[in-house]
């Protein structure tokens, strides 16, 4: 008789890497060896930090990917490995062992592991996954990691010399970090811009919090209907009788919602816009309900 083998358990994370030097040649795809030297040595830490962690296995995607890329509805990058992984740690079959997904002529074989935006950015990350036995143990060391593992993971020596070979560029630091440090991090660096409002939606997208209404300060009004970002915003005339500016107000207002549109572009995220031409509704406070009604 077969002995069953335990239910798995996942623990996403990733290697961050903050770039002091990019040389025109700067890629971010690696090799297959350089990627396996990666997991290898990725792992190697984890184990010095975690002894617990020798009995687990790992998947590591090839390639360094912007925060932004990460944080999208339902981490697709996140969500494809663990679909890898169900086939190299079936339950019946779970060995400790490294996947490593590389690409081939710099493009990955899974979707959501293909780069899609070109804006610049001078943190990377190297999405990876954890896969372990689910037991009460692991559950207590699972819980460890997410609590301290950006504090420990320190990794910049270890893999310095590999990274900046293969990638062209300088790293002034490396650290591993969970999926919850990466979101805690995103959302930082939008608070610290005074878009914690902005913050409030992509949350509310991500995390699949349902429909939410907010007021950036820059005066334009966003609604996630729980299936697109709706800009709610005046034509002309009417942004003139409410915020008594000029065109060139206008302009500028204009220019930052198509700012805002490239943010949500580059997360993936469905958008559309929707014109008002009454002054009195951006002169009266507007509820979740209120603009439901009106966009419907």
């Amino acid at each position: 008789m077969n002995t069953p083998q335990p239910e798995l358990m996942y623990l996403d994370f990733g290697v961050m890497l903050q770039l002091s030097d990019l040389s025109p040649e700067f890629k971010t795809c690696l090799t297959k060896a350089e990627a396996e030297e990666m997991s290898r040595k990725v792992s190697a830490a984890l184990v010095q930090l975690y002894p617990a962690l020798s009995e687990v296995g790992m998947v590591l995607v090839g390639a360094g990917y912007q925060v932004s890329q990460i944080m999208r509805p339902r981490f697709p990058i996140y969500h494809e490995m663990t679909e890898v992984s169900k086939i190299q740690f079936r339950a019946k079959q779970f060995k400790p062992s490294i996947v490593t997904i590389t690409a081939v002529d710099g493009e990955f074989s899974v979707g959501a592991f293909n780069r899609d935006t070109e804006s610049p950015d001078p943190l990377y990350i190297f999405p990876a996954l954890l896969v372990l036995p689910k037991n009460e143990a692991n559950q207590a060391l699972v819980s460890e990691i997410e609590t301290n593992l950006s504090q420990q993971g320190i990794i910049t020596e270890v893999l310095k010399p590999l990274m900046e070979t293969a990638l062209h560029c300088e790293v002034a630091h490396m650290h591993m970090v969970t999926l919850s440090d990466i979101s805690s991090f995103y959302a930082t660096q939008l608070i610290q811009i005074n878009l914690e409002p902005l913050w409030e939606v992509m949350k509310h997208i991500i995390f699949e919090m349902g429909p939410t209404f907010q007021v950036l300060g820059s005066g334009h009004l966003l609604l996630w209907d729980g299936e697109e970002v709706v800009f709610v915003v005046p034509d002309e005339a009417t942004f003139l009788e409410v915020f008594k500016g000029n065109h060139d107000d206008f302009v500028h207002y204009d220019q930052t919602m198509k700012r805002l549109k490239l943010l949500l572009t580059d997360h993936g995220i469905l958008f559309s816009e929707f014109i008002v031409t009454e002054p009195q509704f951006f002169l009266t406070t507007q509820t979740l309900e209120s603009v439901l009604e009106k966009v419907k």
